[in-house]
């Protein structure tokens, strides 16, 4: 199999899919080759690349691309609340807000749902999953939360990797209800995040820009959201504040141009994964779904 090859279990229909990764190519070269890696320390991985695309996209010459990509990638224009033309740039048509039909929200009182539209992995003891992307890999809490208390907090407790891809719908949303606690944001680069990426350095994850949300949930136990930008990702934008509620489906923000990740943690004893989910990250193959169907159960409810 070539590095490229992302096997995805769909959901959505039960089928197994090679996913088709925008800039494929680009991707296995700097992440692979000697030059490639040079190129990705010295250009790729700097705020300012991301910063250049990022205006670009929100720029009115961008707006044609807009109807390419939908077109080429077959995205389904029905699910969008405003029609494709009236989008007056890339970065418009990429924050789009769906049809609240198109994502109905799991209703059953103590169930999270996924946050995003997205391709998941899910651990029920981060502390003690020796493999994400490739075996060996061990998530560091500390880092990514730029907390060692805050680490103290999450070992042993459940944890989803919501990943991202330019394809998706980019707004993110609150999978459980609760109350917003703290929120900070933490400087980094903006390295890929695709599996082709992760496979050679888990560690991206916590080198690259992102934002945390530290939130209480109705259960009593505290959830960790963090979202992570990603080359192309011109920004992480948010739509609330600190001492809010987080009320279960509601949108949280959106990621501008390119592929991302939302990453949850909860406490120990707090969550039950769906057992066909864990099912899927065990066989080491990403499971996809949209936001609002249920991921799992809060217990304690």
């Amino acid at each position: 199999m070539e590095r490229s090859d992302i096997k995805i279990y769909n959901s959505l229909d039960g089928s197994v899919q090679i996913e088709k990764v925008c800039g494929g190519g680009m991707l296995n070269w700097a992440y692979s080759t000697f030059l490639g890696g040079v190129f990705l320390n010295a250009v790729l991985k700097r705020v300012f690349f991301s910063k250049i695309c990022g205006i670009w996209a929100s720029l009115p010459i961008s707006a044609g691309a807009a109807r390419r990509f939908v077109k080429n990638n077959n995205i389904d224009e029905s699910e969008f609340e405003k029609p494709l033309g009236s989008f007056r740039t890339f970065n418009e048509f990429f924050t789009r807000q769906l049809k609240a039909s198109s994502r109905p929200i799991c209703g059953e009182k103590s169930a999270f749902v996924f946050p995003a539209d997205s391709r998941n992995k899910a651990f029920e003891n981060v502390s003690a999953a020796d493999f994400f992307y490739v075996k060996g890999q061990r998530m560091n809490l500390e880092k990514l939360l730029s907390s060692a208390e805050l680490a103290k907090r999450f070992e042993g407790g459940g944890m989803l990797i919501s990943r991202l891809s330019p394809l998706d719908y980019h707004r993110f949303h609150y999978p459980a209800d609760g109350r917003i606690c703290a929120r900070r944001p933490i400087g980094g680069f903006l390295y890929s995040v695709s599996p082709i990426a992760l496979r050679r350095s888990l560690s991206y994850l916590w080198h690259n820009k992102r934002v945390l949300t530290v939130i209480e949930l109705n259960c009593g136990a505290l959830m960790a959201m963090v979202e992570i930008g990603a080359t192309n990702v011109g920004s992480i934008k948010l739509f609330d504040s600190v001492g809010e509620p987080a009320v279960k489906g509601a949108q949280k923000g959106c990621f501008q141009f390119g592929g991302s990740c939302v990453i949850c943690l909860f406490e120990k004893g707090s969550v039950k994964f769906e057992d066909k989910l864990l099912s899927i990250t065990a066989r080491g193959m990403e499971y996809y779904a949209h936001m609002g169907q249920k991921a799992g159960e809060l217990l304690g409810i």
